[in-house]
């Protein structure tokens, strides 16, 4: 069965390979997938950020406010957001955590590096 035309848009907004000026007009779109999908890009632009931050869909405002790209460029837009989902989307920072949850060891060698002597 063949794909739908909001299932390839949706996949086009989440290429990480498709530069975010290309994608530009879907920043029009009205399903909510692919906006929430561009909302999770990590090369959001100004114009971009400015546009989710105006999308009258919370779901979409969220999503932007939990990027931890776009944080810098949408705090200012979303701090004052009416919908309290938004504002505890920014407030709790984004959703995803790339630090690893344990520490992992050194690989084999690294404690025979010798460290610089400090003047």
């Amino acid at each position: 069965m063949g794909r739908t035309i909001p299932e390839v848009l949706r996949g086009l907004a989440a290429n990480s390979g498709l530069d975010i000026h290309l994608l530009e007009p879907l920043l029009g779109s009205s399903d909510q997938s692919v906006l929430v999908a561009l909302a999770e890009r990590v090369d959001l632009t100004d114009v971009a950020v400015a546009s989710l931050a105006r999308e009258p869909n919370p779901v979409v405002r969220a999503a932007l406010a939990r990027n931890p790209v776009a944080a810098v460029m949408a705090w200012p837009l979303l701090v004052d957001d009416t919908d309290v989902d938004v504002r505890c989307a920014l407030a709790t920072g984004h959703s995803r955590d790339f630090r690893p949850a344990v520490d992992l060891p050194l690989p084999d060698g690294a404690r025979d590096v010798p460290r610089p002597i400090r003047a």
